[in-house]
């Protein structure tokens, strides 16, 4: 930020916000490259520990291809706030590790495949690119190739919500299928135990 950003062109150098607010973290921050068009892979999550996760570009860094870096993030916001609205929404819910994670994993599972399909998309492109820059392209070949672009609709018209549903569904789904599964093992477990008592009881009744 330092090396790319100078309060005194933006304020008048007696201006208490350019020399005390804005020039002064600035000049405290080490001094980074950044980087416009970098493009990030595909996170296999987004949540770190119990207590952290991100949003916006820090999870997806797609180097701005299709100008949807806005509405990724706000998207991002929509769904970390349906995982929190729904695991907190008891009133019995506490603000505990456990929760938290489960929210963030909420949120981290209805955007994830989203966005792991918008960044393999857009490295596909940069390796193409190399291929068509190397050679001179004909018009018609330039003409068929814009033309025949992936259509961007699942991107821009995206619903989070639906996106959101699904995903509860499928996790409750999946816990429903686990309890039968777990009654069964606990089933087979006292099974085998009241077998044991019987073979120790009619030993003890020979032995007598």
């Amino acid at each position: 930020m330092r090396a790319t950003f100078d309060a005194s062109l933006w304020f008048p150098k007696d201006n208490f916000f350019a020399s005390r607010l804005v020039k002064a973290p600035t000049e405290l921050t080490p001094s980074t490259n950044l980087y416009s068009s970098f493009v990030g892979d595909a996170r296999p999550n987004r949540v770190f520990g119990s207590q952290v996760t991100i949003v916006g570009d820090a999870a997806h860094a797609h180097g701005d291809a299709f100008a949807a870096g806005g509405s990724l993030a706000l998207d991002d916001s929509l769904a970390l706030g349906l995982a929190f609205k729904e695991v907190f929404s008891s009133s019995k819910a506490t603000f505990s590790n456990e929760n938290i994670n489960k929210a963030f994993g909420l949120y981290s599972q209805t955007r994830q495949p989203h966005t792991a399909r918008l960044l393999g998309i857009v490295r596909s492109q940069i390796d193409k690119k190399g291929t068509i820059f190397a050679t001179h392209e004909e018009e018609v070949a330039l003409v068929a190739r814009m033309t025949g672009r992936p259509s961007t609709e699942w991107l821009l018209e995206h619903g989070v919500e639906a996106a959101f549903t699904a995903v509860v569904e499928r996790l409750e789904g999946a816990q429903r299928h686990a309890l039968p599964a777990r009654k069964q093992r606990e089933m087979e477990r006292f099974s085998s135990k009241e077998a044991s008592c019987r073979i120790d009881l009619l030993i003890a009744l020979m032995s007598i």
